[in-house]
């Protein structure tokens, strides 16, 4: 598994990506700063993630990290 946040604009996207580049989880927090949930809402990416196409800043987190965002955004 693979932990990215993506910068873009005034969006930030978190997501937990398999071998393969597909996303499994995904949080959205959006120019509004309203969080959106992959588990709660239909906003996971369709299709792989490719670091090289995406515009924006990528950061690559650990997997706590991400785990630790994705259970503060499910409390909300």
């Amino acid at each position: 598994m693979k932990y990215l946040l993506l910068k873009s604009g005034e969006e930030k996207y978190w997501y937990e990506l398999d071998d393969e580049g597909y996303a499994n989880r995904q949080i959205l927090l959006d120019e509004h700063c309203q969080i959106h949930l992959s588990c709660l809402e239909d906003c996971l990416a369709e299709g792989p993630i490719n670091e090289e196409d995406i515009d924006g800043n990528i950061i690559n987190l650990p997997k706590s990290e991400f785990d630790i965002i994705w259970q503060n955004a499910l409390k909300k």
